[in-house]
Order: structure tokens, then C-alpha cells, then sequence
């Protein structure tokens, strides 16, 4: 008796809306504190008002600048961000901030409020929004850090760091946590200071060196992070990121990754023998649009797939693979 094929799954809004709703239905049958639900209220209205802010520039690719609140107009590091902010907004890129004071202030001086979003926390002693993004519509009030640090990576093209306190430290170990177990997809992650500085040499000895040596992280894992002490240098780091790759997605068992120029055959068997270590099986190959599946996102461009059956481990080796299909 021949069998039945089956159909495969897909999942669409309104599975996600009945899930939402399931939950909501578990949380009235379920005895909770008065803090546990206020938690879980103000974080889902605090995504949901994110999502509905960024909609409208879905397709509008976007930097997050983090650094020092405290810096003042006359760092050199102040003037570096403003340049930054400036230089993205002309090539059609917008700028995140945490719309404080500081570094977050001079790149929002750079791009001006139309270009850029400022995602501010509330704090019992500081910080107001900066007078560049107060009373825009693209400012945004956290009561959470997590929700505001979700958003501010989850909305991100590419994240740009300049010298800061435990807030910077913070954001940077998380983001290279999340790159480093696939948490978010692959995306530039950028140093910056003035020239001659130490802050990130410091640092980079102190914890990347350190780490390294004790073999706590991987060689492959320092593909996550680029220093550089030049404006010009950390803008054409982030563009060539996007010179051919577009993005990646995973569907059922392959990786998908959506490229503006397929490579050669040749070029194919060349780029699969490099990265066998981060297959695990067959080889690197174009997709076919029977292959695919529906993407809103991507189906309005002209792109190309490569597919890959990919370990979901070497991460590291991932962003390596975007490097070198930015090179063909």
C-alpha cells in the first residue's frame, strides 16, 4: 500500500499568535507572584512597542554604537563616533544607540534624529535621552536591561565599541556570546578608539590573549572581533561584510546563506574542502528555488543561495566563510 506523503509543517503567524495566547491562558491557571507577572508584562509590552517602532525600516540596515556615557565632546573618541554616525547615514545605514549622554550622543549628532533610534533606560539617577533623539518617535524607554540589550543586537547589522565602563564591558561579552554559540547571526563587531590608544590593546590582552592561552576560547574565535583605530577602516569593515553575503537562515536540516554572486563550480569545491571541519556531510552547493522556503524578507531580491549542512558549532569558522564570499 503506497503511503501517504506527508506535509511538511510551516509556520506561520498565526501559530505564533495561538502560542502567545496558550501562555497567557497558563499564566491565569497557574498561581504566580504579583513580581513574577509584572516581570513578564513589562517585557512582552516592551518588545512588542520595539518591533512596532523598527517595522517601518525592516529593510533599512542599521549599526548599534556603544560606549562611554561619560565622554565629552572633547575626546577624540566623542568626535570618532560623530564622524561614524555621519559616514553610515550617507552610505543609507542607520545608527542605535542607548540614547544617553557620551559616545551614544555624538553618534546621534552624526546621523541626526531621522537617521538614528535611541533605546534609552530608565534609571533612578540617570539617564534622559539626549536632546538629539528626545521627543522622536524613535526613542524607545526600557524598564529592562535584557529586553533593551535583545533589541538593541536583534534590530543590529553590525555593532561599533568604543572605550567604556561596565556598561560597554557588558554588551561586548554578551554580543561575542551570543556570535560565539549562534545565538544571532554573524555579524561585524567593531573596537574603536583614538589613535595611539591603549584601552583596547589593554583589553584585548587582558581577556582575549588570556582566554586564548588558557584555551578557555578558540583560534576560530577571534573571527568575532575587529580593532582598528580608523573611522575609514571600521565603515569599510562593515560594508565589505555586506559586499556579496546578504544573510542566513536555517531551514529544516541545511543552513541557508544569500549571496548577491553565486561562486563558480570551481570556486564551490575549493570554498567546501576549506570549511569540511564545520560540515557535517556533503559539501557547499547552490539552492534551487524548489529548495527554498517562503521568505518575505529575501523573495523581493534578486539573490542567490548557497545551502550547507552546518555542525551549529563552529561558529567561528562561519564568520570565516562569510570573509571569504565577500571576496569573490
Amino acid at each position: 500500500m503506497k503511503r501517504k506523503k506527508q506535509r511538511k509543517f510551516v509556520l506561520t503567524q498565526e501559530h505564533l499568535y495561538k502560542s502567545i495566547e496558550h501562555t497567557v491562558e497558563k499564566l491565569k491557571n497557574q498561581p504566580m507572584s504579583l513580581l513574577d507577572l509584572k516581570i513578564i508584562d513589562a517585557s512582552l509590552k516592551e518588545l512588542w512597542y520595539t518591533a512596532k517602532v523598527f517595522a517601518p525600516y525592516r529593510h533599512r540596515r542599521k549599526i548599534t554604537v556603544f560606549g562611554s556615557a561619560r565622554s565629552k565632546p572633547s575626546d577624540p573618541s566623542y568626535q570618532q563616533a560623530k564622524q561614524l554616525g555621519q559616514e553610515m547615514v550617507r552610505l543609507g545605514y542607520m545608527v542605535v544607540t542607548g540614547a544617553g549622554p557620551g559616545i551614544m550622543q555624538a553618534a546621534q549628532e552624526g546621523a541626526g534624529s531621522i537617521g538614528s533610534f535611541g533605546l534609552n533606560i530608565r534609571l533612578p539617577f540617570e539617564q534622559q535621552a539626549n536632546p538629539i533623539i528626545q521627543g522622536d518617535s524613535k526613542l524607545i524607554n526600557f524598564k529592562y536591561f535584557f529586553t533593551r540589550k535583545l533589541s538593541m543586537v536583534k534590530e543590529s547589522d553590525a555593532l561599533v565599541l568604543f572605550p567604556g565602563g561596565f556598561g560597554t564591558q557588558d554588551e561586548l561579552f554578551e554580543t561575542l556570546t551570543l556570535l560565539q554559540t549562534g545565538k544571532t547571526n554573524p555579524v561585524p563587531v567593531i573596537c574603536i578608539e583614538k589613535k595611539g590608544g591603549s584601552y583596547w590593546r589593554d583589553w584585548k590582552k587582558l581577556y582575549l590573549d588570556s582566554l586564548l592561552k588558557r584555551k578557555l576560547i578558540s583560534l576560530e574565535d577571534l573571527n568575532f572581533i575587529y580593532f582598528t583605530e580608523d573611522v575609514e577602516k571600521a565603515v569599510s569593515h562593515i560594508t565589505h561584510f555586506y559586499h556579496n553575503y546578504h544573510s542566513m537562515r536555517f531551514y529544516q536540516k541545511w543552513l541557508l546563506i544569500y549571496v548577491w554572486r553565486m561562486p563558480s563550480k570551481k570556486e564551490l569545491h575549493t570554498i567546501s574542502q576549506k570549511f569540511r571541519p564545520m560540515l557535517t556531510s556533503g559539501a557547499i552547493t547552490e539552492a534551487h528555488y524548489h529548495h527554498l522556503p517562503h521568505d518575505p524578507d529575501v523573495e523581493e531580491i534578486p539573490l542567490k543561495t548557497l545551502r550547507l549542512h552546518f555542525n551549529q558549532k563552529n561558529f567561528g569558522l562561519l564568520r570565516n566563510l562569510i570573509n571569504t564570499l565577500n571576496h569573490i
